[in-house]
């Protein structure tokens, strides 16, 4: 079951490209297709636009600014712009894949129990459970309370992230300011700094 708020089936069917200011603008998806971290997906943010794409059966809507995301999971994701694209048939509450993409920009922070992360663009695909960062990548392991989790800060240009397994994977950009991996390990109050074999 798709369940999507009325003012976004209202602007939908009006066609204007845009949905009046309101105080908090949600879209809540639930789909029985999914389970565990997009069970449930809860947007809000001060505005929100509407628009379909030509030609397609898709329809864009873009949140801003101060957007906040929460997942089944706990997730919570904010950023200064999201746009999500969905099937246009979401609307009649029988799609059982209406998500389609999902694009966070600007100064993206992604806050989960054991993790941490910033970013300046992220991307989530629902079909894979694998958020994408892209820019100015740090991942931050916290060390919580009853685990011997030794916390972990590593930085790059791009990473992923499995939210269903927690697996990372991370690839700094030639060029950039973020050419290679960086990760620091804390041992006993003490930072310990990586880089690859070679570099000072």
């Amino acid at each position: 079951m798709v369940r999507i708020l009325r003012q976004a089936q209202h602007e939908r069917t009006r066609q204007t490209g845009a949905i009046p200011k309101i105080v908090t603008f949600l879209l809540l998806l639930s789909t029985p297709a999914q389970t565990g971290v997009f069970q449930s997906i809860t947007v809000s943010s001060p505005r929100a636009t509407a628009k379909q794409i030509p030609n397609t059966e898709l329809t864009t809507i873009t949140y801003f600014p101060k957007v906040r995301v929460k997942l089944a999971d706990k997730t919570d994701i904010r950023a200064g712009s999201l746009a999500v694209t969905i099937a246009s048939n979401a609307l009649q509450q029988n799609s059982n894949d209406p998500l389609q993409s999902a694009v966070f920009k600007d100064n993206v922070r992604i806050k989960r129990p054991h993790q941490r992360a910033q970013a300046d663009e992220a991307t989530l695909d629902i079909n894979t459970n694998i958020c994408t960062l892209k820019g100015n990548v740090v991942i931050k392991h916290i060390q919580q309370r009853g685990h011997k989790h030794v916390p972990i800060t590593t930085r790059g240009d791009k990473a992923s992230i499995n939210l269903k397994t927690h697996a990372v994977a991370l690839e700094g950009t030639e060029g950039t300011e973020h050419e290679r991996v960086e990760t620091t390990i804390e041992l006993g109050g003490r930072d310990t700094t990586t880089k690859p074999p070679g570099e000072k």
